[in-house]
């Protein structure tokens, strides 16, 4: 008995068989445009971080001094200050008397005993210049050595900035530096812009410099500064300089690209 097959070949054959060629997906036009934007955005910002520069600052820190320095007037003995000839912003010559001091002698009970018998005393200038400060009031008591003025030498004033050892290739004689100063609230037009006049090659110790305002981990090296002007725009008035005024001076590094500044960071 011959068994016949329950479907025939050719609908065997069909099951089993595939199609011949090849898959082809169809891509939105949107989904070129998206890939092509992206790749131009790649591009373009690849371009601006290796061709386009900036300048970082470099702040330095530092105070406003006589050019020929300050002198500080002593008391020579203890006492009452019996007058005051000067005020602060005067000039005054070499010998010119500052102040009186009226001394006790050998009387200790002085101040309960006013009448007592007295020794007065002058204090001088020591030097031309201009009178910065007056550190004592009328008959206010005074030991010797007590700070009765302070003179600065000469008319104009100078920056005098403590420029850190990594930045000392940033600064040379003839170069502007815009300063701003702690004590007036400058706007970014107000700010002065000085001129190096000189830079030490003697470094100061973090235990020298500063003189207790101004703390220092490192060594620095000073540079000075002149001044444009003896005063400084503020809010549309003068506003007159004074020696001790802090200041921060900004120093422009060398310019550099955005791949050289991330590649730096990322160090």
């Amino acid at each position: 008995m011959t068994s016949h097959p329950l479907f025939r070949q050719e609908a065997l054959d069909h099951a089993t068989g595939r199609l011949d060629g090849h898959v082809l997906l169809a891509t939105p036009l949107a989904t070129w445009c998206a890939l092509a934007i992206i790749i131009a955005v790649l591009g373009l910002a690849t371009w601006f971080a290796t061709t386009a520069s900036y300048t970082r600052m470099e702040s330095a820190r530092g105070w406003l001094v006589p050019e020929g320095g300050l002198a500080r007037v002593l008391a020579g003995a203890e006492g009452f200050v019996t007058a005051l000839m000067v005020s602060e912003g005067d000039h005054v010559k070499a010998g010119q008397p500052l102040a009186r001091i009226g001394t006790p002698g050998q009387n200790t009970q002085y101040r309960a005993t006013p009448r007592s018998p007295s020794r007065t005393g002058l204090v001088h200038a020591p030097l031309d210049g201009r009178v910065e400060a007056v550190r004592v009031q009328l008959g206010e008591y005074v030991a010797q050595g007590t700070s009765v003025a302070v003179v600065a030498a000469g008319d104009g004033l100078v920056a005098e900035i403590l420029l850190p050892s990594h930045a000392l290739g940033l600064v040379e004689a003839g170069q502007r530096l815009r300063l701003r100063y702690d004590a007036l609230h400058l706007g970014h037009h107000d700010a002065q812009e000085g001129v190096v006049t000189h830079v030490s090659s003697a470094p100061l110790l973090p235990e020298e410099a500063g003189n207790g305002r101004i703390a220092f981990t490192k060594p620095v090296f000073p540079i000075r500064v002149s001044l444009p002007a003896q005063w400084v725009n503020v809010g549309g008035r003068s506003e007159p300089l004074r020696a001790g005024m802090l200041v921060t001076a900004e120093v422009a590094r060398a310019p550099q690209t955005l791949f050289e500044s991330m590649y730096q960071t990322a160090r």
